[in-house]
């Protein structure tokens, strides 16, 4: 019988020789991660259970990423949290100001093909970019994780994405999964695998592959993922992870449902303020005025992504009523931009970069939006109030579209040439 990548992974995961959609399963999990405004939540709920040490404290990751540096007094407090959970149970992967813990995780290795990860985040489907079967759990699961290093789930169902064609010039990753969500909806995938196979997925990096399953739970989706190929092989080579379990594509799997996507159709795509899941061309909001622009986020803050920006950006200036805001999603992407002259191109342009981390995306601080202001930005989520006031409206673009928007001032189509 042939199995899904999901099913594969989770039957390996816990001792089973085969399982099917709908089965309950006892998993044991490879890496699990908290970020800080998650640490105060599950080290409560953690000091409740009779356990008084960790399973196993290398397969721990604690990451600040949210609020950094410290927005509020409760932030601080979160990072001391942090601090004495990590001394108290003997974790070295701590990481403070680094960077969002989904670039961290596949950059320091902590992510490999059939691992299974758990992170206190939704976007923790990311990583299945690399072959993992990768989910988002809240503070009581991850306490119990902590304590025993096995998590029970529901075996889910997949729906099948089958990618051909190429990408026509300005067109990227994002705009896949912005049209998947077009197609899907915001709920058509809930507790669901999404995997993503076909003859176009060898042409796309692990940036764009981490671009499009991070925003597999936009969709509802428990989880997405790619299978583990040569460009998974390169990426786990430089970042150390293992490469144990090269979990790979069965023959016809049994899919709840097919998509045929054929890349070279799908247009430079937004999400207009509705919702996530409100997607059109780009073409029917040309013209419309912004007032801010952001790069940055678990989505497309990635070296790549601000590459294609500075070559757009590059000898130009921003209108003074447009705020062009540029977070890298890590210090070593951060370090990369400084050292290529990158960063210098997007001051010159008379952008703002700010430090590593979650930024604007949270809604917090890094850019927060006003009442009246509309801005386009290349993160994950537009629903009202996510980037600051609920009257604020906010379009999901790749970065470059948003480049090319921040240029001109207004909603603006990618360059082709």
């Amino acid at each position: 019988m042939s199995h899904t990548l999901t099913e594969k992974i989770l039957a390996r995961a816990s001792g089973h020789e085969s399982v099917s959609p709908g089965d309950i399963v006892d998993v044991s999990v490879n890496t699990a991660f908290i970020h800080d405004v998650f640490i105060s939540g599950v080290v409560e709920e953690f000091s409740k259970l009779p356990h008084k040490k960790v399973w196993h404290p290398d397969n721990i990751v604690l990451i600040a990423d949210h609020e950094v540096p410290a927005v509020s007094e409760w932030a601080g407090e979160c990072y001391k949290t942090m601090l004495r959970f990590a001394e108290a149970q003997n974790i070295k992967r701590i990481h403070i100001a680094e960077g969002v813990c989904h670039q961290l995780i596949p950059e320091k290795g902590y992510v490999g093909p059939g691992m299974v990860i758990v992170g206190t985040d939704s976007h923790t489907t990311t990583h299945g970019a690399l072959g993992a079967f990768s989910t988002g759990i809240g503070t009581t699961e991850m306490a119990a994780v902590l304590a025993t290093g096995k998590i029970w789930l529901k075996v889910p169902e997949t729906i099948h994405f089958e990618l051909s064609g190429a990408l026509s010039k300005g067109v990227y990753a994002k705009d896949i999964v912005l049209s998947m969500l077009g197609i899907l909806g915001a709920e058509g995938a809930t507790y669901k695998a999404i995997e993503i196979t076909g003859s176009a997925v060898k042409d796309l990096t692990m940036a764009d592959r981490l671009t499009i399953c991070n925003m597999g739970v936009e969709m509802g989706a428990k989880n997405a993922l790619f299978a583990p190929d040569a460009t998974t092989m390169a990426y786990i080579k430089d970042s150390g992870a293992s490469a144990s379990d090269m979990t790979h594509v069965d023959s016809s799997p049994s899919y709840a449902q097919t998509i045929q996507m054929n890349l070279s159709e799908i247009k430079p795509m937004l999400a207009f303020p509705k919702g996530v899941d409100d997607i059109h061309p780009v073409e029917e909001a040309i013209g419309t005025e912004i007032h801010e622009a952001f790069i940055g986020s678990c989505t497309n803050g990635r070296y790549e992504d601000f590459v294609v920006a500075a070559n757009i950006i590059r000898g130009k200036k921003i209108p003074e009523h447009v705020r062009l805001i540029i977070t890298p999603a890590s210090m070593h992407i951060y370090k990369r931009l400084i050292a290529d002259g990158l960063a210098l191109d997007f001051i010159n342009a008379g952008a703002m970069i700010t430090n590593p981390g979650c930024g604007l995306c949270y809604g917090k601080h890094g850019g927060v939006l006003s009442k009246t202001d509309v801005a386009i930005a290349s993160n994950n989520r537009n629903f009202p109030g996510r980037l600051g006031h609920k009257d604020s409206q906010v379009y999901l673009a790749s970065p470059s579209t948003v480049a090319w928007s921040a240029v001109h001032g207004k909603i603006s189509a990618p360059d082709k040439v």
